[in-house]
This record gives structure tokens, sequence and C-alpha cells, in this order.
């Protein structure tokens, strides 16, 4: 999920002059001037992001000032929340954090749902049937393969 994020992101503002993509310090993120950074990630129900809790992630979550980041931007948390099956999507979000208390949450889309690729095999000639049906007629034979 988090390629094909990438993927869509870096097509969607290839020719933003003022949006730039890439990796911030390993993070992949759209810095959109020097105002916004936004990291993408899976969200918990709650709407934080669901990874381990590193001192850059806490920093991050802080709205703290980061070695090798833009001065001073406001950090967002871009992400979508799976159903609980896996097979759909709940929702996509972009959340706002100062420490541990949320100051917002927008909700971009809602309900979307993902199309699975089907394969048609309608050219195919039908395999040759391999199992003869018994002939109700003849004796039973106690082969085992009556009931």
């Amino acid at each position: 999920m988090h390629d094909h994020i990438k993927s869509r992101i870096k097509e969607a503002f290839f020719d933003v002059s003022e949006v730039e993509t890439g990796k911030w310090k390993g993070i992949f993120a759209v810095k959109i001037s020097d105002d916004l950074f936004i990291r993408f990630k899976k969200l918990n129900d709650d709407y934080s992001a669901s990874n381990f809790q590193t001192r850059q992630t806490k920093n991050f979550l802080n709205q703290l000032i980061l070695d090798g980041f833009p001065e001073e931007p406001t950090f967002l948390f871009a992400g979508y929340q799976p159903d609980k099956t896996w097979t759909g999507i709940k929702g996509i979000y972009i959340a706002c954090w100062e420490g541990d208390q949320i100051q917002w949450v927008e909700e971009i889309l809602s309900k979307v749902s993902l199309v699975q690729t089907a394969l048609s095999f309608y050219d195919q000639e039908p395999a040759e049937k391999r199992v003869k049906l018994k002939n109700q007629n003849q004796p039973d034979t106690k082969t085992g393969t009556n009931d």
C-alpha cells in the first residue's frame, strides 16, 4: 500500500512547483513550500501512526524542529485505515498531532473499495472429462465407491 501511495503522490505532484516529494532523513513525504510536511502511514483507529515510536517520530508528533527537515513546518500524518479483514479501506485521513494529543483530523475519502483483477479463461477449450458417471443399472460391486 505504501509503495502505491508513493507512486501516486509523485505522479500527482510531478509538475507542481510549490510541492516537493521525496525522502528526508529516510522518510518519504510531501513538502508544501516550507509550511507543511506530510508523511504517509497506516493509521490506527485513533488516527495515530501505526509504527514504533522512535525519537524521530516523537519529535515529529511534538512539532519540534528536526535536523535535515524544512525549517519549522507543520508536521502532518496522512494515511489510511484498513477494514477489519484488510480487504478494503475504511477511509483516508490527514491528522495533526501535538505530543500525544490530536489537534485535528480531516477525512479525505471514506469507504474506499478495492477492485480485484479477474482473469478471463473463455478463450481456452474445455478440459477433457476424466470422471465417468456410473451406470445406475449395473449391479453393486461393493467397491466402496457406491456411497
